[in-house]
């Protein structure tokens, strides 16, 4: 199976974030080598001054609003000055209802992806400590974004004018730039991104209104496939001509974008119509988004012969009704009425046409006759900061002797530092194990969360107690780095003891590996009874997760749909479903609360899904499970996701699995499993910004 890693992530449309995006990715067991530490350029601290104000293009928001009780539906502009590179003036505004949008943030700063009428990264780099982000001004000496418009540079400035977390999970954030170009002129604009935005683009509409164009009453339709087509004077396609093809006509379907083609007619016909990119089949419905500019996420219109429209056509076209069959395992159009209207440019006049088509394909036949659901894509989230415990104690202000407090492992890294790789860790047993043991007069620490981490720092004992004071001796390694000459620094500040058994325990260390002039820093507290633990799974504010149109899955017995969307990497955007008549589906409980779904033979399977509960719990239980990492390198505490299938797989995963429905027998066994999931692959240097969706039923014999 070939495992994707960052150095060859396929974007839809080759858009890349530069930001490393080390605080999303999950353990790979050592089966990939670490990244290099996050370069950032912006040396200077926040600056008080006032911002620069840049002009908003028309259908952005006219300012931040940007509170968690008042925030505005996510934006991106910009504008460019006259001069250098630019003759004019230009602009634009994305929006999650003409764009996909993606937000990373990281601790090396906020990343930036768009895929819509234009294609954009963006890197903002940051210095941050458990990705708190600091208002201010900041400048780099790199360009902060790459796009459809090249403006090499190489120095910029950007603002951060308003940042809200809500559970420690941003929420809100505002941010104006401004980079000068090498050959001159400026591009510059803002972003306002709110996390819970939930605009989509339009979905197709439904019912289809009646006052479309129809073939006029003197047409007749032939027995069999057909592709009919009515030019008028005008229209540099037909030459005003109309055309019933019905001779060597082909369809074919990828995902949720069909092509018919007429290769032996005089003209050479052919047509290509897809859905919006949230779509992983093409659903009954209007498509008319089309506005002469090329936009995945609104799907596809081009009819054409040699001759083509010079821009992309204006228009529409509709699904007026649609069945596919699923055979071994994949969707096949079994039969199709489709209508359209295209003008190539402003002045042409109309190409209308009509496709009827049927095939004879065997499998589970599915009418899709219903009004087409709008499918959020929902960006892979951040890995944000679990809790406060850890930001107070970098700042110095620790748990007091004598009071218990939140058990928790702080570890700050400074750039340069190998262990650490710049970033910031919290860790807390709400998401992490964090035993202490006692070992031949040696602390030993172990962190099992999102990261691995184990600690040993050898200290006196005196009486089976451990005594406070500094020490010269300790080992810190984990995610796959260690060093084989580490320069350390350790003080014990509080080691509390009741009937004889360690209670509470205060440390924190310096670390430098080999001659490196960079430290790692931690700080430690333990508390033998602390309470806190994993809050389980989500069970309210589910209702807007994705779920597979009702059409596509079958009324009865088990199986497992997939559907992919856009660049996902392992569904390549298509869509299948698999029940017993095709392949095998094979259901496994596994240890550590972990599940097993295969599809197909167990030596040479077609799909592999795997979904982990926490390890804190005896069984799986029903509701949402966030922000998971790869199985089975996942944290043990919260639990873990893998979708893997057609020997493709991802290193690093980000997503979520919902458990509708669980029932176990009296000795623990799964009788019955309804779950849901979504997947994003992960990668160093890039992220896929639509995800793997899936679905599984299964009963026991």
């Amino acid at each position: 199976m070939t495992f994707k890693t960052g150095s060859s992530l396929r974007w839809v449309s080759a858009v890349c974030l530069s930001i490393i995006l080390a605080a999303c990715g999950g353990g790979g067991g050592g089966s990939q080598t670490a990244p290099p530490p996050p370069v950032t350029t912006n040396p200077l601290p926040p600056d008080t001054t006032t911002p620069p104000v840049t002009p908003i293009p028309s259908g952005c928001g006219t300012g931040a609003t940007g509170t968690p009780t008042n925030p505005a539906p996510t934006w991106f502009s910009y504008t460019t000055t006259i001069g250098g590179l630019f003759n004019s003036v230009l602009s634009n505004c994305f929006t999650k209802a003409n764009s996909i949008m993606g937000v990373f943030v990281s601790n090396a700063g906020i990343g930036l992806g768009i895929v819509g009428n234009e294609h954009w990264s963006g890197s903002f780099p940051l210095r941050l400590k458990y990705e708190q982000i600091t208002p201010g001004t900041y400048v780099v000496d790199t360009k902060l974004l790459d796009g459809s418009i090249s403006c090499n540079a190489t120095s910029a400035t950007f603002t951060i004018t308003n940042v809200a977390y809500v559970d420690g999970k941003l929420d809100v954030l505002d941010l104006t730039y401004n980079q000068t170009c090498t050959l001159g002129g400026t591009i510059s604009g803002q972003l306002h991104y709110w996390a819970e935005d939930p605009t989509t683009a339009p979905a197709p509409t439904n019912p289809i209104p009646s006052n479309l164009w129809q073939p006029g009453p003197s047409f007749v339709a032939p027995s069999g496939n057909y592709m009919y087509l009515e030019g008028s004077a005008g229209d540099p396609i037909s030459k005003g001509q109309n055309f019933l093809l019905t001779d060597n006509l082909f369809l074919s379907q990828h995902g949720n974008t069909i092509e018919f083609q007429a290769p032996s007619s005089a003209y050479a016909w052919k047509a290509k119509f897809s859905a919006p990119i949230p779509y992983a089949l093409i659903p009954v419905g209007y498509y008319g988004s089309f506005t002469g500019v090329a936009n995945p996420v609104f799907g596809t219109l081009d009819v054409s012969t040699f001759l083509t429209c010079a821009v992309p056509a204006s228009g529409w076209f509709t699904v007026d009704s649609i069945r596919y069959s699923a055979t071994n395992g994949i969707f096949q159009i079994a039969e199709l009425e489709l209508r359209f209207e295209q003008v190539c440019s402003k002045g042409n006049t109309p190409l209308r046409g009509k496709i009827h088509w049927s095939a004879p394909i065997s499998g589970l036949t599915l009418t899709n006759q219903m009004p087409a659901l709008a499918t959020p894509i929902k960006i892979a989230p951040s890995t944000l900061p679990s809790g406060n415990a850890c930001q107070r104690a970098m700042t110095g202000i620790v748990t007091p002797l004598g009071t218990p407090g939140q058990t928790f492992v702080a570890l700050d890294s400074q750039l340069g530092d190998y262990l650490g790789q710049g970033g910031s860790y919290c860790y807390t047993l709400a998401n992490a194990k964090l035993p202490v043991s006692i070992i031949d007069k040696t602390i030993n620490i172990t962190v099992a969360g999102d990261d691995s981490w184990n600690g040993a720092f050898p200290v006196t004992v005196i009486n089976g107690q451990i005594q406070t004071g500094s020490y010269q001796a300790g080992s810190w390694s984990g995610n796959g780095r260690g060093c084989s000459n580490l320069a350390s620094k350790v003080n014990v500040t509080n080691a509390t003891y009741v009937n004889g058994s360690l209670s509470a325990l205060d440390l924190n260390f310096q670390m430098r590996c080999d001659a490196s002039t960079e430290e790692l820093n931690g700080v430690i507290h333990w508390w033998a009874n602390d309470p806190t633990g994993w809050p389980g799974p989500a069970t309210t504010g589910t209702e807007n997760l994705w779920k597979p149109m009702p059409a596509f899955i079958p009324p009865a017995g088990n199986y497992v749909y997939l559907e992919g969307t856009g660049d996902d990497y392992i569904s390549l955007g298509l869509a299948y479903l698999y029940t017993p008549a095709v392949k095998p589906i094979v259901f496994e409980q596994l240890h550590l609360n972990a599940i097993g779904i295969t599809v197909g033979e167990k030596f040479s399977p077609a799909w592999q899904i795997y979904l982990q509960g926490s390890q804190a719990l005896t069984r799986i239980q029903p509701g949402l499970y966030k922000n998971m990492t790869r199985y089975p390198f996942n944290n043990p505490v919260t639990g873990g996701l893998s979708a893997s299938g057609l020997h493709r797989g991802c290193n690093n995963i980000s997503g979520w699995y919902m458990i509708d429905k669980i029932t176990y027998s009296a000795t623990d066994q799964i009788t019955e499993l309804d779950a849901r999931f979504e997947q994003y692959c992960l990668a160093y240097g890039a992220s896929s910004l639509t995800p793997l969706h899936g679905q599984i039923h299964w009963v026991a014999n």
